[in-house]
């Protein structure tokens, strides 16, 4: 593979990799900062064409807009929010068409062809403070995925449908495993190997009724359509738009351990599948997919193509969202149900573990909890510059979500699992882009395969927009009191009761994300 050879296992030649990109993002970026006219400028060229809003439900009050992904096709969405004032900790898991369109702008492609070409960069270095299995350790990951979506009906005629193609490179280390967490504290950090070139989504999604079925096949993510606790808010009052509604960096903020961890495919393993959207109304949704099913048994489908046996994964989800108190503040819920056909298998702390089919149930929600009085009217907005949008047109708000699954696996790491995050948005009229928030992921552990009975992440971060709507920086702190990896220790009985446990361990991570 010749992307081994230019990026080597080593870690030093990783690490400068990943520091020198955020060195010139940085430097680019702060010379845009400091100049005000410049500032303004890359302000009118970006936020003209803000992030998607891809919702799945959507409300039916007037004052909200339908943010049901049946109503656009991702070459249409990327025009309807502007003004976003955050990113996701991993935009990878939030939409189908990746980035803003902005690259295929810039490469002057013609409206009229109805092609949308759009990208994300992703690049974060990682340092231990304490604990993990690692102690000390840095470490550090890149991520690139470009992504072309064709309207077939400006191409072809083809009426109502579109087709996507994303590639994905991505160069990093085994993050996670140096800090001995399951799940994962880092989700831009995928399973070995860690080194990838991937064709990492190509689908055909069909309106079979508008605005009402959809149909989408081919290899995708399913974690867009199915427990998308970030989904995004779009409103009439665009001041209120929110673009996600955490930025946590954590794996469990974007796929439910009870069933990410053995059988659903996640960031870099994505998955063949068909996905059914309906929307009975604006403000309720019901998702329906089954996929390829080989994750069960340890194929890595990033990396493999799709694999047609007994072995499927199939998952369904219905939501429905609200508005609530005198500011109409947002809200939403979701139950889903999913099941894992075939033999699994899964080596015990004593002897090797073994059943046949497996199945769990999860749920989610938001709710927008607090929002300030706007010092500018929807009607007055258009009438202000870029700038002054900016500072006086954006409202202060806060926004909570939750997290619950639970399953019957005798095989899966994780049995049980319960998350709850908070986040607000623009409080300061200086910096009306940025984001801070704090959440915790509590996984209960399969006691045959673990000591620990449970692991606790809890992790904070504030995410500084460099360029609105294209650059951002974060940092975040993770705090695991008890990592449940077990170390590889020599002097220790093969008795896993007595190998030591990990001691609590802190961790430090700064990331850089484009959205193009």
């Amino acid at each position: 593979m010749f992307y081994r050879h230019l990026f080597p296992k080593k870690f030093f030649f990783k690490k400068i990799l990943s520091i020198s990109t955020i060195v010139v993002f940085l430097s680019q970026s702060t010379q845009i900062v400091f100049s005000s006219e410049k500032l303004d400028q890359k302000f009118r060229q970006i936020t003209k064409y803000p992030l998607s809003h891809t919702l799945t439900g959507a409300h039916s009050d007037p004052d909200i807009q339908s943010n049901n992904s049946l109503n656009q096709s991702p070459s249409e969405s990327s025009n309807s929010t502007p003004y976003d004032e955050a990113v996701s900790g991993n935009p990878v898991f939030t939409k189908f068409d990746p980035g803003t369109g902005l690259l295929g702008r810039e490469l002057r492609i013609p409206e009229d062809w109805g092609v949308r070409l759009g990208g994300i960069s992703l690049a974060d270095t990682n340092k231990i403070f304490l604990g993990g299995m690692k102690p000390g350790a840095f470490s550090s990951n890149n991520t690139l995925i470009l992504g072309v979506v064709i309207n077939t009906e400006k191409k072809i005629g083809w009426k109502g449908a579109d087709i996507g193609v994303n590639f994905l490179q991505f160069n990093g280390q085994n993050t996670n495993g140096y800090a001995g967490t399951l799940p994962g504290y880092n989700s831009d950090s995928p399973l070995a190997p860690f080194n990838r070139t991937e064709l990492y989504e190509y689908w055909v999604a069909q309106d079979i009724i508008p605005d009402k079925l959809k149909i989408r096949v081919g290899k995708t993510l399913p974690a867009v359509d199915f427990n998308n606790v970030t989904r995004p808010e779009s409103f009439k009052d665009k001041s209120q738009n929110v673009s996600s509604l955490s930025s946590l960096l954590f794996v469990s903020i974007f796929v439910n351990p009870t069933i990410l961890l053995g059988v659903y495919g996640c960031f870099a393993d994505t998955i063949f599948g068909t996905t059914v959207n309906f929307a009975p109304s604006k403000s309720t949704w019901v998702n329906a997919g089954i996929y390829d099913g080989n994750t069960a048994r340890g194929v890595q489908t990033g990396i493999h193509n799709p694999h047609i046996n007994n072995y499927l994964f199939s998952i369904g989800e219905a939501g429905t969202s609200w508005l609530a108190g005198s500011q109409n503040h947002p809200g939403q819920l979701a139950v889903g149900v999913w099941y894992q056909t075939g033999t699994l298998n899964a080596a015990g702390l004593y002897n090797n573990l073994k059943q046949t089919g497996t199945g769990g149930v999860y749920l989610y929600g938001g709710q927008r909890i607090w929002s300030e009085e706007s010092s500018v009217s929807p009607d007055d907005e258009a009438n202000l510059t870029s700038k002054d949008a900016l500072s006086k047109s954006k409202k202060g708000s806060i926004c909570i979500i939750y997290q619950y699954g639970i399953n019957d696996s005798k095989t899966l790491p994780v049995r049980q699992f319960a998350g709850f995050a908070v986040t607000a948005f623009s409080m300061s009229k200086s910096r009306p882009h940025d984001s801070f928030g704090a959440g915790m992921s509590l996984s209960f552990m399969n006691q045959n395969e673990f000591k620990r009975a449970q692991q606790l992440m809890i992790q904070t971060y504030y995410q500084a927009a460099i360029i609105p709507n294209f650059i951002f920086i974060q940092p975040t702190l993770t705090y695991i009191p008890h990592p449940v990896l077990m170390p590889n220790n020599p002097v220790s009985t093969n008795v896993p009761l007595n190998i030591p446990n990990l001691p609590p361990t802190v961790v430090g991570t700064l990331s850089l994300t484009s959205v193009f």
